[in-house]
């Protein structure tokens, strides 16, 4: 319902580097439980999220760990995130099964681990569609789904017009409530209309 970030009452305890002893977030879905709901993000941002698990091989590191089948998680942007596992890690989805869909999202911010990382997506078996990651701030060329873009491109409309997104570009400051996305072109990354960024 609103944009999450470091200043966002109760962040702290959850997300931050001093949350679940250093740990930072706890991803959503496990392998015992995955996730198999809906995540409309609604287009809004979640920022400065941090997760430091290096030594917990496969629970899938990632704003969400493990997406299910019937999972859906879509129209959201993590931005500014610091992602460090061992297998199976992603900016925003570390696993994502059969029957498990990732659409017009997309990841910006550091991700590390040993194997099967991705800068949006660390290990696929199913869907992503029209998502996009940062391969200059994520420092990966790679991801498991989506399409990796320079800071510069994340940052162009021309992006994210040729596909599905519902994008127009704004003048900074100014919203058009006409389209889900906005954009200031050449300066921003995508955000929900009914922010204003100046």
């Amino acid at each position: 319902m609103n944009d999450l970030d470091s200043t966002t009452a109760g962040y702290a305890e959850l997300a931050s580097p001093t949350a679940n002893q250093g740990k930072g977030w706890e991803p959503i879905g496990t392998w015992a439980g995955r996730f198999t709901g809906v995540f409309h993000g609604q287009g809004y941002e979640i920022e400065d999220l941090f997760i430091l698990r290096p030594d917990e091989g496969h629970v899938g590191v990632g704003f969400f760990g493990d997406v299910g089948p019937g999972g859906v998680i879509e129209h959201v942007g993590v931005a500014n995130v610091v992602v460090t596992g061992e297998w199976d890690v992603g900016g925003l989805v570390a696993l994502n099964w059969f029957g498990g869909l990732v659409s017009n999202s997309y990841s910006s911010g550091s991700v590390t681990g040993e194997q099967e990382v991705g800068g949006l997506v660390g290990l696929n078996h199913a869907i992503v569609s029209n998502s996009f990651w940062d391969v200059e701030t994520s420092g990966l060329e790679e991801s498991d789904g989506g399409t990796g873009k320079t800071t510069a491109e994340m940052q162009d409309i021309a992006t994210f017009s040729g596909v599905t997104w519902h994008i127009t570009a704004v003048a900074p400051g100014v919203t058009n409530p006409a389209y889900t996305w906005n954009i200031v072109d050449d300066v921003t990354y995508p955000f929900l209309s009914w922010q204003s960024v100046s």
